[in-house]
């Protein structure tokens, strides 16, 4: 849920940021970073919000690696939200379109 762009958790408190990562896209599958999301001392997340630079990716959370035509597309300057520590554990990304390079910034709110 939000108002105004601003990410609110059940019960109406604000998600505060607690991680950044940036990561280049290849055409094998990419997770996302534990050393970066699960940092010792650090508040789990309730959410990564996914902004894609630089060309188009596919992504899967559901276990199974994404592939060049499997998973959900998403285009240059596409952004999504993964909500849930499994989600964010088993997210996977890859190039829609291989030999074209692609990168995504995550911020990780809880």
């Amino acid at each position: 849920m939000s108002i105004d762009g601003i990410p609110f958790a059940a019960g109406g408190r604000p998600l505060l940021a607690l991680a950044y990562e940036h990561l280049d896209i290849g055409s094998g599958s990419s997770p996302l970073s534990p050393s970066v999301y699960d940092a010792a001392g650090q508040q789990e997340p309730k959410c990564a919000v996914v902004f894609v630079s630089d060309g188009s990716i596919r992504y899967r959370a559901d276990g199974t690696d994404p592939t060049s035509t499997t998973g959900i597309p998403i285009g240059i300057d596409g952004s999504f939200a993964v909500w849930g520590s499994r989600d964010i554990q088993r997210i996977q990304f890859t190039l829609k379109t291989p030999g074209k390079p692609a990168s995504i910034d995550v911020e990780y709110l809880g």
